[in-house]
């Protein structure tokens, strides 16, 4: 029986075609990664270049990326299980870390705020390669729920909210108010696709607090990293700020960040917040 690594039309088609890595291809044809290596150079197969290496490792389409992204997702988690000292006292040295390097009191603060602001405008800029690239990756998500009924309804069509555009240009991303994290941004984009109009950065009349979304129909979203909110001090405010949504008549939804990262935000909050609105509707 011929060894896989022998088939030149193998190594091609599983390399270029399929975009495997070699030690994918190693553990189809059962040899080690140099065996598959010394037969591409024998066969004078070409390889991907640092740009293509880069996509497959971290492109969540390809075999190698989900992988990748399920083993760091496991890894982190058993890094920051609160149910153990050595990931409580994990998530304690991140919170104190974040807090130090966006604290808006120091001018390197302030700098990183700002340019972390920069980058996420241009994360969703159209006119950016970068942001077209994102903006058709929501697209083609949104049809795709879309296709299997997932928000049916003329109420739901896509449209972009005039509240999440006057929150842009008051500031709420640029640290006049809270920073937005790519995770707040990822719920308040998918809350766009959904056609759900909202308000990033939403301070109730008669509280200190500042919600990460509000929803009418008295619907605040809170959007929770796992590591900036693990601390005792995030889950003290936290608090605070659900018992001050439950006492004033609000329906609070906590989405989470593995959560989105397992789930999806579209998802999430299609499930979470549109029973809601139905309900009041």
């Amino acid at each position: 029986m011929k060894k896989l690594y022998r088939d030149e039309a193998w190594l091609k088609k599983k390399y270029w075609e399929e975009e495997l890595t070699l030690c994918e291809m190693a553990e189809l044809a059962r040899c080690s990664k140099n065996t598959i290596r010394n037969h591409m150079v024998r066969y004078g197969i070409l390889r991907r270049s640092g740009p293509e290496i880069y996509r497959i490792t971290y492109d969540p389409t390809t075999s190698a990326g989900r992988a990748r992204k399920q083993k760091r997702s496991k890894a982190n988690k058993k890094a920051y299980d609160p149910t153990t000292s050595a990931g409580r006292a994990l998530r304690q040295t991140q919170s104190e870390t974040n807090k130090a390097v966006f604290d808006s009191a120091t001018s390197k603060g302030r700098e990183l705020r700002r340019r972390a602001s920069e980058f996420q405008k241009a994360f969703y800029d159209p006119t950016t390669s970068a942001g077209r690239m994102h903006r058709q990756k929501q697209s083609e998500t949104s049809k795709a729920a879309w296709a299997r009924g997932a928000f049916d309804g003329e109420a739901c069509r896509q449209k972009m909210s005039e509240a999440s555009k006057a929150a842009w240009a008051r500031g709420a991303m640029d640290g006049a108010l809270p920073l937005a994290t790519s995770i707040e941004i990822a719920v308040s984009v998918a809350l766009d696709i959904l056609g759900i109009e909202h308000e990033p950065q939403y301070r109730p009349d008669g509280h200190s607090r500042v919600y990460d979304e509000f929803v009418p129909l008295d619907v605040l979203i809170e959007v929770h990293g796992d590591y900036w909110h693990s601390s005792d001090e995030a889950q003290e405010r936290d608090a605070e700020k659900a018992a001050w949504a439950r006492d004033n008549g609000y329906h609070l939804v906590v989405i989470w960040e593995h959560e989105i990262d397992e789930v999806g935000a579209l998802d999430l909050v299609s499930e979470r917040v549109f029973p809601l609105l139905e309900g009041a509707g």
